[in-house]
């Protein structure tokens, strides 16, 4: 008996330990799957507050908070129309994701320029020391709390109009040194305003400029934009078979012939004596307050537009509905080409016109930044798309707003021309703002206003901070310039488009009668 008693105590004391070793391990046995225990956590060592003496504890449940919140409401039905798909151009193989900096070794480029200053209700720039950097900062411009700072920071943005400020334009040109471009013979320029009988714009007339008296031989095609403006050079492309001179000739006498709905007028000028030219139409202009606005971003999608991408995303979709809640109530349209580079999952995408802003909003919500091995892009072939393959209503304010940071391939065979393209645009009055995001470098400075030059729009750069507490800076050649939140810039460079096709009207489109 007293073995057996032993050999009971002996098993109690074994199974005993084993449950021991188990608990430590954090598992118990039992059916199936051991499961991890977790800690409770440690009951409150301070006794709880008592009800006040006479108060009975309360037990009607928790009022809901009435803090000015509204009261949930039912969510919005999805929309039963199909979203357009994109439509993919070039290339359709599978690009390394790139992230391009301005030496092809970091990814951010150190921004010297412009620190803002606050001068009453508006902020001006100035170009500062070209060799400002970071360094004061003792952080590098590719450490992760700069590059989070980048990506969260609000996105600020200068503007320049180049036209308005033609002297300053034609330094900038004379003065670079960069590599190639396709310049454009710059002398003598013509600017052309089509007024009606009571001395209202006249958008979208035609205007077309001879070297003969008659109006015949060959001609240049314009197209007035929403003030009734447009512009010429007087040596460009007026010979057959050359696009543009530059011998220094002058022109002589041009013929100038405007229409609109069947109402023209053409005039004579010579160049030398004048550059502005106001011709007046026999009909009158009428402005309904539902005109066709189309409206096209063109955007680098590539990867070192990621930090930029995250943020215009929500900026474009603030912008869309900024403009389509205007008090003009255009009848509006957004479209998007979106662009990267050959090699790259595709060379350009197109997203149709949609007068849906919550479908346009999805469809920002699905750009991508990605590809780009090298620095240029091909915006050769995006601009041309966008000038010529969407679908562009014939009577609208047509404006395309061009953001990205890099130039376009001039090494290319067997590509477009971004000088030919911006031409068309001109002929088509579609209106470019470029948008110069970082890392844009002096040949890109110089196409990017060229384009918004020659196309009457203005010229745009984001800003970036320096560092915690620092100012705003652009490594643009500008000099005065304004700021503002980037999407109330741009909402607000289309509503000075539409405010000058307000007239109280109350009928539909735009008509000369």
């Amino acid at each position: 008996m007293r073995y057996l008693i032993a050999i009971l105590v002996m098993m109690t004391v074994l199974l005993a330990s084993i449950s021991c070793s188990q608990a430590e391990e954090g598992t118990i046995p039992g059916n199936g799957d051991l499961e991890p225990i977790t800690q409770a956590q440690p009951a409150s060592t301070e006794p709880e507050a008592a009800p006040a003496r006479g108060e009975p504890a309360s037990t009607e449940p928790e009022a809901a908070p009435t803090g000015g919140e509204p009261a949930p409401t039912e969510p919005e039905p999805a929309s039963t129309e199909p979203e357009p798909a994109p439509e993919t151009r070039g290339e359709e193989t599978t690009g390394d994701e790139g992230y391009r900096g301005t030496n092809g070794e970091t990814g951010t480029r150190i921004l010297p320029g412009e620190v803002g200053e606050k001068t009453g209700a508006e902020t001006k720039g100035s170009r500062g020391d070209p060799g400002a950097t970071l360094a004061a900062s003792g952080r590098s411009p590719r450490s992760p709390d700069w590059h989070k700072e980048r990506v969260q920071a609000e996105l600020k943005a200068g503007e320049v109009d180049d036209n308005q400020r033609w002297q300053e334009y034609l330094d900038f040109v004379e003065e670079y040194r960069g590599p190639p471009v396709h310049a454009t013979n710059l002398s003598n320029r013509q600017i052309i305003t089509v007024l009606d009988r009571q001395g209202n714009p006249v958008p979208n007339a035609q205007v077309n400029i001879s070297r003969r008296s008659d109006g015949t031989g060959a001609t240049l095609t314009k197209r007035t934009y929403a003030d009734g403006r447009t512009m010429f050079f007087p040596l460009e492309g007026l010979d057959p078979g050359m696009a543009m001179r530059n011998d220094g000739q002058t022109a002589g006498e041009l013929s100038i012939t405007v229409g609109r709905n069947g109402f023209t007028r053409t005039i004579r000028i010579v160049p030398e004596t004048a550059m502005e030219h106001e011709i007046a139409l026999e009909g009158t202009m009428t402005y309904g307050l539902d005109f066709p606005l189309d409206v096209v971003f063109l955007i680098d999608s590539t990867g070192s537009m990621a930090d930029e991408i995250h943020r215009i995303k929500a900026n474009l979709e603030s912008i869309a509905r900024q403009v389509s809640n205007l008090p003009a109530n255009p009848d509006l349209r957004f479209g998007m080409v979106s662009y990267r580079d050959r090699g790259d999952e595709y060379v350009t995408r197109l997203y149709p016109f949609d007068g849906n802003v919550r479908r346009f909003s999805e469809a920002i919500q699905n750009l991508e930044a990605n590809g780009g091995d090298d620095y240029p892009e091909s915006l050769n072939q995006a601009l041309h798309e966008a000038v010529n393959d969407m679908s562009w209503r014939e009577d609208a304010i047509r404006l395309i707003f061009l953001i990205a940071d890099a130039p376009p391939h001039l090494d290319y065979l067997q590509d477009k021309d971004y000088a030919t393209e911006m031409m068309r645009a001109q002929e088509k009055g579609i209106k470019v703002f470029s948008v110069a995001s970082s890392g844009l470098d002096k040949q890109g400075e110089y196409i990017f206003r060229q384009i918004a030059q020659q196309t009457m729009g203005k010229f745009l750069f984001i800003l970036y901070p320096t560092g915690p507490g620092g100012g705003l800076e652009t490594p643009h050649d500008v000099e005065q310039y304004s700021i503002d939140r980037l999407d109330s810039l741009i909402v607000k460079l289309i509503e000075e488009e539409l405010a000058k096709l307000r007239t109280g009207v109350e009928q539909s489109g735009m008509m000369m009668k």
